[in-house]
């Protein structure tokens, strides 16, 4: 059952922090959108600040937006052009 489910368990919102320790997330919904900054605090705790509030016309949906330095493009590619094999 376990292998039928998706999200809802917290983890897939903070697996960005295992490769950074600020990255940004905007939201639509319900012709809103929302635009967070997520960090790591003074002990290293997963916080959230809303950054800017405004209408949209946009449908529904999630931008998980994580600064990547130009040194790690290669191991991305390499990862992607991977999991495209299995």
């Amino acid at each position: 059952m376990c292998n039928e489910l998706i999200g809802g368990f917290g983890i897939g919102s903070k697996s960005p922090f295992s490769f950074t320790d600020q990255f940004t997330v905007t939201a639509w919904q319900s012709g809103g959108r929302r635009i967070y900054n997520m960090f790591k605090n003074e002990r290293l705790e997963p916080q959230v600040i809303l950054l800017s509030q405004s209408k949209s016309k946009e449908p529904d949906g999630l931008e998980v937006s994580v600064p990547v330095g130009p040194e790690k493009f290669n191991d991305f590619n390499i990862t992607v052009r991977y999991s495209k094999l299995v």
